[in-house]
């Protein structure tokens, strides 16, 4: 897949995804479609990653941080969020815990 064909496969994805999100009956045409673009718009996501990134570093994540979307993740996992990285967990271990927080604890 090309760069032009993932940027495509977006495009189309942002398109079904607006259709779907009317409350409609769906027959199970519309389900496979809708599948087979979650499927090729992740495919193109992978390809627009690598290319815009590079390949990720060894032992690292392979996938953006789930915080920015601007980096590789550093490879450790938060239940609450997913992958972040270096710039976001830091920024993350920086903000003080709501005392909300601090009493369920």
């Amino acid at each position: 897949m090309t760069q032009q064909e993932a940027l495509a496969v977006l495009y189309r994805f942002w398109d079904v995804y607006w259709q779907q999100a009317t409350p409609i009956e769906e027959q199970s045409a519309q389900k496979a479609a809708r599948r087979d673009v979650e499927n090729t718009a992740y495919e193109a996501l992978l390809v627009l990653t690598d290319s815009i990134h590079g390949n990720a570093s060894p032992g690292g994540s392979h996938y953006l941080c789930d915080a920015c979307y601007m980096r590789y993740a550093d490879g450790h996992l938060y239940e609450d969020i997913g992958g972040l990285c270096e710039l976001c967990r830091a920024a993350r271990a920086a903000q003080p815990i709501p005392v909300s927080e601090e009493l369920s604890v």
